[in-house]
């Protein structure tokens, strides 16, 4: 089921588990052990060869997925005037607002002065202009094409795939002449492009035009199914893990497992385990087609997890037949997850992290190096991870969804060279009622993510002095905005917010996949900071964000939507510092807005 965000294992040199040594004790291998010999016991009583099954049912091919193409307008993403002065100071030269990396946002090449020709600051203040008048406008489009297959190879038999073709390829980004490099004879000039190039990694873009997301194989067997592979990993509402396979999502979580899912007194029990990180394998550059099977070149260093799933939970007809009956419908479930990591191979590129005198820069994977020339060190990290999930549904008329998260956990050896002490939440709740037979539908959504003191910690790169972890972050693809957490922190975390929507459908239900009708959506958004420390402002009041969505489906699997978002940025959004114990603010933030639109054909 989910995927789930742990870390590591162990204390510094001699500490131990709760449970075992400086290593993977006896008593887990025992268990892993028994697992799996009992998944390979059934599965050979249920796979053994059955002349007459093979003659009835042959190897069946099925494909399905989505076609999307979106098309965006940002203005103003950035939330100031101009990267330079404030507008008060436009005659003094020398203020500069810090880039914290992309927050909030990118923007337009040309605003950045110092790096082109263009200088629109010189000219703004020659002109005796305001520096509104600064390019913050940014347009684009792109697309995916994403197919899952899946084979029956036999009745009790399938294997998963998921494919995705040139995956959010920005339009217009690898046409001939790619990179600005005049190289080409038919395209001396860009601008004389007369062709777009399939995108090749490393080559004219950052990603090929084909990837394989998953591929895993679904086993039944007389007392339950075994899934192994890789695969997409899925929870509750999705904030802790999210599979991230809607038609807008833009992320999606995967994950290596082994796991079995069976069911007892009406509740699905999954006992499952990860291969988080094996660390260097023997693949080196140039060698992969003489080589034969790779392999990984040491245990010690591997992150691993091992995980227990227990739900009731009704899905597909039974769901839909209960609610067309008008049932009361009561799910629930709890997912334990124990996380663990003894040594580690990965390094800091601004540190020696190889046994030899080697280019640091190629070390941070340690990728392709011989054994001899990669040094271990201890990271001593262990996390536990509970989530807890509840849903309600009666009829089609009320839905009542939460989750709840907590991470506890250690690092004895941090990059820093610190222990760090782990403890994060997080929480969500939605509401929904359905009025005017199910035309108008009433939303409440609210949420909570703790925070830490520093405001580059949501990244998780960074580590406080007080040698503390807190920020919990939602995953990505759980969407609750269109522009402060989906495009500008990328997450949400540090903050509580409170959502109302308001929906009418003036025919079927074009939100609800597979199904058509046309409808209007109007939702506002408050987000309020936990820990004001941790942003720009130095402040916890962080926005109140409008949303506006009209969508058309077609019962024959093409949607058309237009999403239209706009952000009024609160104190917490601005840019200030701490002076003498009182916050002063160096330059407000403006007003955001975005337009997006949507073509989507699902399949």
């Amino acid at each position: 089921m989910s995927q789930v965000i742990a870390t590591d294992v162990m204390n510094e040199q001699k500490s131990t588990l709760l449970w075992g040594s400086s290593r993977l004790s006896p008593l887990v291998y025992a268990a892993l052990t028994c697992v799996i010999a009992l998944g390979l016991w059934v599965g050979s009583a249920t796979l053994s060869p059955n002349t007459a099954q093979a003659q009835d049912t042959g190897p069946v091919l099925e494909l399905h997925g989505y076609f999307r193409f979106r098309g965006d307008i940002f203005q103003n993403m950035a939330l100031g005037s101009a990267p330079g002065v404030p507008p008060e100071d436009i005659t003094s030269p020398g203020y500069t607002r810090p880039t914290f990396f992309w927050f909030p946002f990118y923007y337009p090449i040309s605003a950045y002065t110092p790096l082109n020709g263009n200088d629109y600051r010189t000219q703004l203040r020659a002109n005796q202009q305001n520096e509104q008048d600064f390019p913050r406008t940014l347009a684009s489009a792109n697309m995916r094409l994403r197919l899952k297959a899946t084979l029956r190879v036999g009745k009790d038999i399938k294997i998963f795939t998921t494919i995705d073709v040139l995956d959010n390829l920005v339009m217009g980004s690898t046409p001939r002449g790619f990179n600005g490099q005049l190289q080409d004879p038919f395209a001396p000039l860009i601008g004389l492009s007369d062709t777009q190039f399939p995108p090749e990694s490393g080559v004219n873009a950052m990603l090929d035009s084909i990837r394989v997301r998953h591929a895993y194989a679904h086993i039944l067997t007389p007392v339950g199914v075994i899934r192994a592979g890789r695969m997409p990993s899925h929870w509750g509402l999705g904030l802790l893990a999210n599979k991230g396979m809607g038609l807008n999502n833009d992320y999606g979580d995967t994950v290596d497992r082994v796991m079995f899912i069976t069911k007892l007194f009406n509740h699905l029990i999954i006992p499952g385990f990860d291969f988080l990180s094996s660390g260097p394998i023997s693949t080196r550059p140039q060698q992969t087609r003489y080589i034969g099977q790779p392999f990984d070149l040491d245990p010690a260093d591997d992150a691993r997890q091992v995980l227990l799933a227990i739900a009731r939970v009704d899905r597909g007809n039974d769901l839909r037949n209960k609610m067309e009956d008008g049932e009361l419908i009561i799910n629930y479930g709890v997912y334990a997850v124990y996380r663990w990591q003894n040594l580690t191979s990965e390094c800091d590129p601004n540190s020696t992290c190889t046994n030899r005198d080697l280019d640091p820069s190629t070390a941070v994977n340690n990728a392709g190096r011989h054994p001899a020339e990669i040094a271990l060190t201890n990271r001593g990290a262990q996390v536990g991870i509970f989530d807890a999930w509840f849903r309600l549904i009666w009829s089609e008329k009320l839905r009542i969804e939460a989750e709840f998260v907590v991470i506890v956990g250690e690092v004895a050896n941090a990059p820093n060279g610190e222990r760090l002490n782990i403890l994060q939440y997080g929480g969500a709740l939605e509401f929904e009622y359905s009025f005017l037979q199910n035309a108008l539908q009433l939303g409440i959504n609210v949420g909570i993510a703790s925070g830490d003191n520093d405001f580059f910690s949501r990244w998780g790169f960074t580590f406080d002095t007080d040698n503390k972890i807190n920020n919990f972050r939602f995953d990505p693809d759980y969407q609750v905005d269109m522009i402060l957490w989906r495009e500008m922190y990328g997450t949400i975390t540090n903050a509580f917010y409170a959502k109302a929507m308001l929906t009418y459908n003036f025919d079927g239900n074009p939100w609800r996949e597979g199904v058509n009708g046309i409808g209007v959506r109007v939702a506002g958004i408050y987000s309020h900071a936990l820990i004001p420390e941790a942003t720009l402002g130095q402040a916890a009041p962080l926005g109140v964000e409008l949303n506006a969505h009209i969508k058309w489906a077609s019962k024959d699997g093409y949607s058309l939507a237009v999403d239209y978002g706009i952000l009024f940025p609160l104190p917490g959004l601005s840019f200030a510092e701490i002076q003498n114990g009182q916050r002063v603010e160096r330059m407000a933030a403006g007003i955001a807005q975005r337009i997006q639109i949507r073509l989507g054909v699902n399949f």
